[in-house]
């Protein structure tokens, strides 16, 4: 699906939602960039995410205003931004974060980002991680508005990698081939304070790393807002997180 037909989706939405979308209105799409930056992004082309795009938006019937909803994810930060060389579109219509679900899986190459990020499940190192999550907010490279933080999950070494909700533990499997099973795990703990999969000095498999929760990136997203830091208890956080 390229952008002229996404474009028309997002005229059909604008249509159902009662001739214009609100300013509310948020969406953003992700692209993987890779090495077809020319073809999706920096040439004129009908598969041109950029401008083509906004052409094809414009021409669908949203205003100016309503492109500025759409957002497209830059797959090209933190390495290699701007991917065109010059900033084409403004970094406000833009979405970055360090890792994304994608590059948990093993194998995953379209998004290498070397030495300027880190994937917290790959690298099992929490505080390169979170010097990284930190980062997305202090640096003042890439001015995007909205900037993404995955919290997910540690695979197993037996090589299970599906969600700890309970649906992909091998209690429930009733074939006859193998199973790699993900045990439920609790997804919310009201005393955790960010990282857990680091428990006692070790890593821990099948649980959630809730990467949200670390005070040291709450008060980095929230200094990148305007807003005062806070402490723990302030962030509804247990009074051991620091």
């Amino acid at each position: 699906m390229g952008p002229n037909n996404i474009a028309q989706i997002l005229a059909r939405l604008k249509t159902k939602m009662g001739g214009s979308l609100p300013p509310d209105f948020i969406t953003w799409l992700e692209i993987i960039i890779g090495g077809e930056k020319d073809l999706l992004a920096c040439s004129n082309n009908d598969y041109n995410w950029y401008t083509n795009f906004n052409g094809y938006m414009s021409s669908a019937g949203l205003t100016a205003t309503e492109i500025g909803y759409v957002k497209i994810w830059s797959s090209d930060y933190p390495k290699e931004y701007p991917i065109c060389g010059s900033w084409i579109l403004p970094a406000s219509r833009f979405v970055i974060q360090n890792d994304d679900h994608d590059q948990q899986n093993a194998g995953s190459s379209s998004r290498d980002m070397q030495d300027s990020g880190s994937v917290l499940i790959k690298d099992k190192d929490v505080a390169r991680h979170r010097s990284f999550e930190v980062k997305l907010f202090t640096q003042t490279g890439f001015a995007a508005n909205i900037r993404n933080i995955l919290s997910s999950y540690s695979f197993r070494s037996n090589g299970a990698a599906g969600f700890p909700d309970g649906y992909s533990d091998c209690a429930r499997f009733k074939g006859a081939g193998t199973c790699l099973s993900m045990p439920k795990a609790t997804a919310y703990d009201a005393n955790s304070c960010g990282y857990s999969v680091m428990q006692n000095g070790a890593w821990t498999e099948g649980v959630y790393t809730r990467v949200h929760r670390d005070l040291s990136i709450v008060n980095a997203m929230r200094s990148w807002m305007g807003l005062s830091t806070l402490t723990a208890a302030q962030a509804g956080l247990s009074s051991s997180c620091t």
